[in-house]
């Protein structure tokens, strides 16, 4: 009886589980503007690229009712995966390797 009273409780908690809706994010409506930025820093030298720190400082500077921290910028932008290897002025070595003997 216990098992049977187990069982219908599970389907009852199954049968009435809400499937939590993704969360709109405050910076949304910024996104479209960061990935721009991003991706136009595919073609400039490593060195002058957007970090989260230089993109947050724009959103500030650039748009009055800006009114987020830092941490969520970093997170977006980390999350991007904004440092493409596959661009024209990525951080890599070029040199002639060393022939030892």
């Amino acid at each position: 009886m216990r098992r049977l009273f187990a069982i219908i409780s599970v389907r009852r908690i199954f049968r009435n589980r809400r499937v939590p809706k993704e969360r709109e994010s405050r910076l949304d409506p910024y996104k479209a503007q960061i990935q721009a930025w991003l991706d136009g820093d595919n073609n400039v030298w490593y060195k002058q690229r957007h970090t989260a720190q230089r993109i947050y400082d724009r959103l500030c500077n650039e748009h009055r009712g800006f009114n987020l921290s830092y941490p969520t910028v970093q997170r977006y932008v980390k999350a991007t995966g904004s440092r493409r290897k596959g661009s024209k002025y990525s951080k890599s070595w070029s040199g002639i390797p060393a022939k030892h003997r």
